[in-house]
């Protein structure tokens, strides 16, 4: 999960536009998660063209969510897919969690194209993982529920890895800090038996030390 507010990149035809801005609304309103919800609509204008942008920003997302009913939309240019497909497409690439909605049942108006591209978003062997909703209360109710079982998922993952690293540092710690020892001890021995100035021993006493005390320090950040 990333360091900065997770975004939501929400992804659907003209026809849930209403639901899309209302989804927006709901997410960015909740009191106990902090996520940024983006819509395309909501883009100011730019310099970047809309692909360039669109590929930027379902990088820097953390899940793509996705609503599915009967309109085809626009066309991906030069291609048979429309540009929502090839954003699901590309967030699968990318690796993106997946949320995913279709309105069940279809109308009897629905696209065929859009029926082909839902029967392959669902498909059983390569496709995802996607839940059916009857109005828009359910799937807001649902996506909301969704999302905050992922900020959970999320969080115990973080936490987990983050004790798996303490672990890992502190047997590095104690590792190094033996071999530290051993190094200022010896050092100091054959210092001795050289005869050594005492200012010197605990010159090099000193630097091991410090060695071990700014590992330490460096190794209990957050830094790793």
């Amino acid at each position: 999960m990333s360091i900065m507010m997770p975004r939501v990149f929400i992804s659907s035809t003209s026809e849930f536009a209403d639901e899309r801005d209302l989804l927006k609304r709901e997410i960015e309103s909740l009191p106990d998660l902090r996520l940024d919800a983006y819509i395309y609509e909501a883009e100011s204008a730019g310099t970047e063209a809309p692909e360039q942008r669109l590929r930027k920003v379902l990088q820097g997302s953390e899940i793509f969510l996705l609503i599915l009913g009967d309109k085809f939309g626009s066309e991906y240019p030069g291609r048979a897919t429309s540009i929502v497909e090839w954003e699901y497409d590309y967030a699968k690439t990318e690796k993106k969690e997946l949320k995913g909605y279709v309105k069940d049942p279809l109308g009897p108006d629905a696209d065929p194209r859009q029926a082909a591209f839902i029967a392959r978003a669902v498909a059983f062997r390569d496709g995802s993982w996607i839940r059916r909703f009857h109005d828009t209360p359910q799937m807001i109710r649902t996506a909301i529920g969704d999302l905050r079982k992922w900020i959970t998922d999320a969080g115990m993952a973080w936490r987990s890895g983050q004790s798996e690293r303490n672990q890992w540092k502190d047997r590095f710690v104690l590792v190094t800090g033996a071999v530290v020892a051993l190094v200022t001890i010896t050092g100091v021995v054959i210092a001795t038996l050289e005869g050594v100035p005492m200012e010197k021993l605990a010159l090099i006493f000193a630097c091991g030390i410090s060695m071990f005390g700014g590992l330490w320090l460096f190794l209990k950040s957050d830094v790793f």
